[in-house]
């Protein structure tokens, strides 16, 4: 379930995750698709993940109806734009600007960390990629 966190520019709605550990399980078994290269069964998707494969049985539905993995002849692959090195490089080139950095490192608390301090930035970073979607207003 997600709730509106906020209405900006352009009729994009922002939404904060509520239910962190499905999101993580889900993330979990897209990103083992990704990583597995090709396409592949649940239960290599599964070993991938280090997850039992009722879990992924239970989970993979999900990433096909929101339309993160494809299926195809009993297999399943990760869309293509979450392959594409050149578009991952866009999206660090146009979204994670010096900008979010900044504003990021200014707000944490780096006494208690283990890691350097770009470390600590990036890791938060993630976690607000992740705690955010984007989902556009009245369509596709």
């Amino acid at each position: 379930m997600v709730e509106p966190v906020d209405d900006i520019a352009g009729g994009v709605e922002l939404h904060l995750r509520t239910n962190a550990s499905e999101a993580d399980t889900l993330f979990r078994i897209l990103f083992a698709a990704i990583q597995l290269g090709a396409p592949a069964s649940k239960r290599q998707i599964a070993e991938q993940a280090g997850l039992s494969s009722q879990l992924v049985d239970y989970h993979v539905p999900k990433l096909v109806a929101s339309g993160q993995l494809l299926l195809r002849r009993g297999r399943y692959r990760p869309q293509e734009c979450l392959t594409d090195r050149n578009l991952l490089r866009l999206m660090k080139s146009s979204l994670i600007r010096q900008q979010l950095v900044n504003q990021v490192a200014a707000g944490l608390d780096f006494s208690q960390a283990e890691k350097d301090e770009a470390g600590v930035i990036e890791e938060n970073i993630l976690s607000l990629l992740r705690l955010f979607s984007v989902e556009l207003k009245g369509g596709r």
